[in-house]
């Protein structure tokens, strides 16, 4: 969907840019504008699909703006944001069609539900008019949406009949299937269906549906007869056939099956779905091809033994040079934690590192260092060392970070000394307060960083512009020499023959 965004304050237009998630709500920004005529023009040509509007804008009010702007496009979705809390405002508003109205000082979470309704609406029309005359992939598109986002519960309780029964149980697929594209993974969704279609009987209306957010396919069956055979036998069959048929055609892939109760309440499918999630993290180190039904183990965080891994995980990352054998003991954190802890406290321990790294590094570099792939391992032994790789390379860029941060200021300080250099009272004081660091440390970073110290460096920066000055121009040598921060041209010739081994006049004379 395509969002304009307009406000007579640039930093407010700003603002609310950055306030948006973008990515996860499948937003671009098409344009933004500071003046009313302008944001009509745009909306003309760039045809959004959201605007966000100041109510006070320049040249055109936001309301008749919103009012014209409802003439070119009569599905714009409208937000207004606005500092006057006058309650005729808002009439106003809702009269020319706002979908909601927003005070200032902007608040991320409220503009953020704003947003999400409307990729609702706007998801709603475009999928209700698409699967009209399907009935089944209107309830599965409802479904998903409100699995994955906690929207469209009324939906549900219209598309499903309160009186008829379901069964929802889940199958999770590990292995390379991270790396599938959506084309491969509708393949296998239909030989899925494929395979438990031969044991589903005379039930209809039955599907199997593919939540991306949690990388699982959800086998749903409404029962709305009374069954000739036993349904989770038949399922355990199914399941078995299905085993066979994927490993003949991806060896790579391994399955878990997870058994769902009998809900006579569809308002109970959302805890159902969080039942099945828990139940399939207990397939670690099982077999693959495993059915998994309800058992009385329960899974927990171990938070003593995260808090514990995390805090020295971050504590080696402040340090030079971190050792792969340190890495290794802290793997042994992991390795002793017990089966019905196991995967929780990974869990737990990925959501504080990346919370953790969300405020150290760019997000360039986070999509580097993503977990997501541990959603996709079933041994134990494979995550730890999968946990271990990735913090293998997260070190490297933690260096890399160190080296980027410490080489900024002395990029800054050179800079300012090309520009100048002509200044006489250029100092170490100077320029190290300049990049904010004392004394003592810029200049031994200096150093570091340039394999020169600082009035070496100054020196042969002036020198080598005196050179050009020489060699183009006819200046006498103490106008050269005030040009490049020398006062006294004897210094200046005394520190020119230091360095090239000859005085100005001679240079001059072998290069001018």
């Amino acid at each position: 969907m395509k969002v304009l965004v307009m406000d007579d304050e640039e930093k407010v237009c700003s603002l609310v840019c950055a306030l948006i998630l973008w990515d996860e709500l499948g937003l671009e920004l098409v344009g933004t504008a500071g003046d009313g005529l302008e944001g009509l023009k745009l909306i003309e040509e760039k045809n959004p699909d959201i605007l966000i509007t100041d109510i006070r804008m320049p040249s055109l009010d936001g309301l008749e703006l919103i009012e014209r702007a409802k003439s070119v496009n009569p599905n714009l979705q409208v937000i207004i944001i606005s500092g006057y809390r006058q309650f005729d405002y808002a009439k106003k508003a809702i009269k020319f069609g706002v979908s909601d109205y927003l005070l200032k000082p902007i608040k991320q979470n409220e503009l953020q539900n704003a947003l999400k309704k409307m990729v609702s609406n706007y998801e709603d029309k475009k999928n209700y008019s698409t699967y009209l005359s399907n009935r089944d992939e209107i309830r599965s598109y409802y479904l998903i949406n409100y699995l994955q986002n906690g929207l469209n519960k009324d939906k549900i309780n219209e598309l499903y009949d309160s009186s008829i029964n379901i069964i929802m149980s889940l199958i999770k697929i590990d292995g390379e299937f991270f790396n599938y594209d959506n084309e491969a993974k509708t393949v296998i969704k239909n030989k899925l269906k494929d395979n438990f279609s031969h044991y589903l009987g005379n039930l209809s209306n039955w599907d199997i549906i593919y939540l991306d957010k949690y990388y699982t396919f959800l086998l749903i069956i409404p029962i709305d007869t009374i069954l000739d055979f036993d349904l989770s036998d038949n399922l355990k069959k199914a399941f078995k056939e299905v085993v066979i048929n994927f490993y003949s055609l991806f060896p790579n892939l391994e399955l878990t099956f997870c058994q769902g109760f009998l809900l006579s309440d569809i308002n109970s499918i959302s805890n159902e779905f969080d039942r099945l999630i828990e139940l399939s993290y207990k397939r670690i180190d099982l077999d693959s091809g495993n059915y998994l039904a309800n058992d009385e183990i329960e899974l927990y965080c171990d938070y003593e033994k995260s808090d514990f891994f995390v805090k020295n995980v971050l504590s080696l990352f402040v340090e030079e040079e971190v050792k792969i054998n340190e890495i290794n003991k802290l793997m042994l954190i992991l390795s002793n934690l017990n089966k019905e802890s196991f995967l929780l406290t990974i869990i737990d321990i990925t959501k504080k590192l990346t919370l953790f790294f969300q405020e150290q590094l760019d997000i360039e570099t986070l999509e580097k260092i993503s977990f997501e792939e541990l959603f996709f391992i079933n041994k134990k032994s494979l995550i730890i060392n999968f946990l271990k790789n990735k913090l293998v390379i997260i070190n490297e860029l933690f260096i890399q970070k160190r080296k980027n941060d410490s080489s900024k200021p002395i990029k800054e300080a050179q800079n300012y000394i090309q520009l100048n250099y002509s200044d006489n009272q250029l100092s170490l004081d100077f320029v190290s307060n300049l990049v904010h660091l004392s004394s003592p440390y810029f200049s031994s970073l200096f150093k570091k960083e340039t394999e020169k110290g600082f009035a070496e460096y100054l020196r042969e920066v002036r020198i080598e512009k005196s050179k050009e000055l020489l060699a183009s121009t006819n200046l006498a040598i103490k106008d050269i020499s005030k040009k490049v921060g020398y006062q006294d041209p004897r210094h200046f010739t005394k520190c020119f023959k230091s360095q090239l081994g000859i005085k100005p006049q001679d240079y001059r004379k072998l290069y001018g």
